[in-house]
This record gives structure tokens, C-alpha cells and sequence, in this order.
């Protein structure tokens, strides 16, 4: 995470640049998020800030915490650019362990994170420890799925082989059912699926360069997918991408 933050080139956010046409995943986690002027948000794993700044830009206080402090430099850097340092701490910290913060967050975020956590019984232990003090708490995390057997295939048979590139390593792996049902024993979990993305991220893959090069084909696996999501609703949940919603589970 070092070596990959070292290539980020800290830069002046507008409109333009970030936010804009990300697409509905982005806005259904904005809409999720609610307002969070004046509010303390925890962001785990904020890389190099660029979501950090984005919050930061909306009123939002935020304890940016990672593991690279190349990223947090970075964090520090884009805060610093855009005029809101005085709203951003970077900090390292060990994510299994938020239950020693010694901070009372309104929410805690997560973008691409969790499924990189190991033990992942362990962070959410210590998440629900915090939960447990706190009286209205509240996550949310934007997050891949393992719930697709066809992307799980291609990633297994065809990442790294025959000219397909490999995203990530070889130990990373998309969010299983499994790390579901361990967050569910903590928390009471929403999960949602604003979009349904299966043939574009296949497309990546497997038609890289063609779709690189030919904007037309790249449009019709991501029409594809709008028509699923549109017309096969059932067919949702098997989307690439998914975002998590933890509240604190009701007493019995």
C-alpha cells in the first residue's frame, strides 16, 4: 500500500473531478450516508483521502485511519490542498481494535476495506465493542461480494492467466457469505444493491483491451447490466458490488 500511494499525486478536488457520474453505487451510499455536516466520521482504510476530503468538503469532522503512512501523508496533503485541515485527523491504527479509540464517532465508514481484514471475527468483535458504547451507532460500508459464482470462477480460472490481468493479490478476495453471517452475529446488517454490476466487470477482464479501446462494447455490457437490474430484480443480489448498512441489534 506504500509503494502504491507513493504514485498519488495529491490534487485540488471540484465537481468535476470527484463525485460527478460515479454512478448510482456512489450516490445510494451518499443518500445512506445523510447529511453529515458537524458530524465525527471514522473512515477505515481512507487511502489517500480523497473521500476523506470529500466528507470534509461537506461540513463533515473526519478521523481518517489507515495502515500506510504513505497514504495518510497523502490524506494530510489533499486536507491541506482543499482547505480542510482543520476537519481532517489522518492517523495510524490498527482497525481490529476500535473499540480503543478513545474518540465517540456519529458513523463509521468504509469503502473497498473490510474484505482485506484478517481475522475478520476479530475486527468485528471490536467494532461491536464500540458499538456498544455509543448511542446511536451506525455503518456503512461500500464493499465487493463473493455472492456472484460466475465472477468467483472467473477470478479463481482466469485472473492472471491467458493475458487477463489480476487486480489486487493473490490473498485478497471478494466478501464472503461466511464474513456476512459473522457481522450479522454482531449487528443488525442491511445490504443493498443500487446497481447491478456483473457483465462490465467481466468485460474487464476478460475483453481488457478490446473494451479499452472500443467505447461502444464497454456501453453495452454496462446496458446489460442496467436492463438486470431493471427487469430481473431477483437477480440483484448477485451483483459485484454491494453496500452494507450496521446498526446495533435490538435487546431481546
Amino acid at each position: 500500500w506504500d509503494q502504491r500511494s507513493r504514485a498519488f499525486t495529491p490534487y485540488r478536488q471540484t465537481p468535476d473531478n470527484y463525485g460527478a457520474g460515479y454512478g448510482e453505487n456512489f450516490d445510494a451510499f451518499l443518500r445512506l450516508l445523510g447529511p453529515v455536516e458537524g458530524k465525527l466520521v471514522v473512515e477505515l482504510g481512507c487511502g489517500n483521502g480523497e473521500y476523506t476530503v470529500f466528507l470534509a468538503r461537506k461540513e463533515a469532522r473526519v478521523l481518517a485511519l489507515d495502515a500506510s503512512p504513505v497514504a495518510l501523508e497523502n490524506t494530510r496533503a489533499m486536507a491541506a490542498l482543499n482547505r480542510v485541515s482543520d476537519r481532517v485527523e489522518a492517523r495510524v491504527m490498527d482497525v481490529m481494535r476500535l473499540d480503543l479509540l478513545p474518540e465517540s464517532p456519529d458513523l463509521v465508514i468504509g469503502r473497498y476495506v473490510l474484505h482485506h481484514l484478517e481475522p475478520f471475527d476479530e475486527f468485528a468483535a471490536g467494532l461491536a465493542k464500540l458499538f456498544a458504547r455509543l448511542e446511536r451507532p451506525r455503518a456503512l460500508f461500500f464493499e465487493n461480494s463473493a455472492g456472484n459464482p460466475l465472477l468467483r470462477w472467473a477470478r479463481r480460472h482466469l485472473a492472471g492467466r491467458f493475458g487477463i490481468p489480476r487486480f489486487g493479490d493473490t490473498r485478497e478476495e471478494p466478501l464472503s457469505a461466511d464474513e456476512i453471517a459473522v457481522l450479522e452475529r454482531h449487528f443488525r446488517v442491511t445490504r443493498h444493491f443500487p446497481e447491478f454490476v456483473f457483465l462490465e466487470k467481466l468485460s474487464v477482464y476478460v475483453f481488457r483491451k478490446e473494451c479499452g479501446r472500443n467505447r461502444a462494447l464497454r456501453r453495452l455490457f454496462k446496458g446489460g447490466d442496467r436492463r438486470v437490474h431493471r427487469h430481473l430484480p431477483f437477480l440483484r443480489k448477485y451483483s459485484y458490488d454491494q453496500i452494507l448498512v450496521l446498526t446495533k441489534k435490538e435487546s431481546p
